[in-house]
């Protein structure tokens, strides 16, 4: 019996990393072969044929999709990424946990939660809901299946809002630009607590059900930067808001500038997640954000 991971990014990584502590037997599936951990490597496989996920694995313990798909490329690529794994998932009796976000919620009416309304304004969030309703379809027919849905990661790279345009500019003491109110909070979610969050799913077989990732409390862009500018030994730095006009004028050259349009809004204010059904049903408490920070400003250093 073998845990299946469907992705190879920061929560694929994760998974795998307690997946070995654990000693339990796993395959991470990629689009190529890589390797993402000494001595662990991606089996290559088209996520959205379930055949092809069969022929790699006919009695796995339960499945764990963390796939995404490129930005610029959602509405076509995304749907099947999710289809694939719950057609392979109920042909082979397997429980199957899917981890998204929170682009589906109407975001104005404070803390989201998951009892919080959805909203339609978002293309994003409507492909989100889409894919949750398509999962809720197969659950009727008797398939094992609940989704994990967090905030944005608190992670290094160039997508991570905290990422390569974020902290290397505080270290070189110059003052990051971000998208959005610089002193909006806004909750930042751990990689590693996605992870953890889909395995106590799994290992409490909770299924049918919706679980907002336990995350820290919300920190604006300034908090964080003054954080780390602390930690540096630095004098604080005041983080500068894009211009919406300069933000909009690049949209017109940068294909991935102009989709971020669309979830703009998340910092322009609060943004925060309710966690509380998942800590007080699975027992789970976010990681130290300390520790968090450090890891993140170490890896910038390194």
């Amino acid at each position: 019996m073998t845990y299946i991971v469907l992705g190879a990014g920061q929560v694929g990584i994760e998974i795998s990393k307690i997946l070995k502590t654990r000693g339990e037997k796993f395959i991470v599936i990629a689009r190529t072969r890589r390797e993402i951990l000494p001595d662990i490597f991606t089996t290559p496989a088209k996520a959205q044929n379930s055949s092809e996920l069969a022929n790699i694995e006919k009695q796995p313990t339960a499945i764990i999709n963390c796939l995404n798909a490129p930005y610029t490329k959602w509405k076509d690529l995304f749907p099947p990424l999710g289809r694939g794994p719950l057609e392979y998932a109920l042909k082979h009796s397997a429980p199957i946990v899917s981890v998204s976000n929170l682009y589906m919620y109407e975001s104005t009416l404070g803390p989201i939660g998951v009892n919080t309304p959805k909203s339609s304004a978002l293309k994003k969030g409507q492909i989100r809901q889409q894919m949750w309703d398509e999962t809720l379809v197969f659950i009727s027919r008797g398939l094992q299946a609940s989704e994990v849905r967090a905030s944005d990661y608190i992670v290094s790279g160039q997508q991570s809002p905290l990422g390569d345009r974020f902290i290397p500019n505080l270290i070189k003491n110059r003052p990051p630009t971000v998208i959005g109110n610089p002193n909006a909070k806004h909750s930042w979610t751990a990689p590693i607590d996605v992870a953890r969050t889909c395995l106590a799913i799994i290992d409490n077989k909770e299924f049918g059900d919706v679980w907002h990732v336990p995350t820290n409390a919300p920190k604006s862009f300034q908090e964080v930067a003054d954080e780390v500018c602390e930690l540096i030994n630095a004098s604080k730095i005041s983080v500068k808001s894009l211009p919406k006009p300069i933000f909009y004028l690049l949209g017109v050259f940068m294909p991935i500038v102009k989709e971020l349009r669309e979830t703009a809004y998340q910092f322009d204010d609060d943004f925060i997640i309710d966690d509380s059904k998942t800590r007080e049903i699975l027992k789970i408490q976010p990681t130290d954000w300390s520790h968090l920070v450090g890891n993140l400003v170490s890896q910038y250093r390194n």
